[in-house]
């Protein structure tokens, strides 16, 4: 029985130096994100053109004369604040795509790895609790930017 949790272990072993060496440093460029990032960098193309059509149009509804299209106007500047933080937004996902990478297969992976050892070898659940949840944990925060723009791609196509 021993001999068997030897041997998970050093396969868990290997998959955790594996993650950290292999999967890593290419989970860790921006390269690896191609078509995520050129995605992105369309929806920000999008988004500056809508926000520049909004602010023309904020600048043409308040030049007419009388001060009953103001209210509009100021919605529709505010609607233009909004869609700026879209862009940021969508500036920020482009940035943490390669930190997500090198946190999930660098830090969070080889870290459940050897929290599954450490289980194999002292039965303690805690440990295999700590596995299963960094193990997710390390998968959920590559994979949520890809996600997101993979289902606004096909969503609105």
């Amino acid at each position: 029985m021993k001999n068997k949790f030897v041997v998970l272990g050093i396969i868990v072993l290997f998959a955790g130096l594996f993650s950290f060496f292999v999967l890593g440093p290419i989970a860790s460029k921006p390269e690896s994100y191609g078509k995520t990032i050129q995605s992105l960098e369309k929806k920000k193309m999008i988004v500056a053109e809508i926000t520049a059509g909004t602010a023309v149009a904020s600048v043409v509804i308040g030049a007419v004369p009388d001060d009953s299209t103001t209210p509009i106007a100021n919605q529709i500047v505010e609607l233009s604040s909004k869609l700026l933080l879209v862009s940021g937004v969508i500036v920020l996902e482009k940035a943490l795509l390669p930190i997500t990478g090198f946190i999930s297969f660098r830090i969070m992976i080889p870290l459940s790895c050897i929290f599954l050892i450490i289980y194999f070898f002292q039965k303690r659940k805690i440990f295999k609790r700590y596995f299963l949840d960094f193990l997710a944990l390390g998968l959920l925060i590559n994979v949520i930017i890809p996600a997101s723009v993979w289902t606004s791609i096909t969503h609105f196509k």
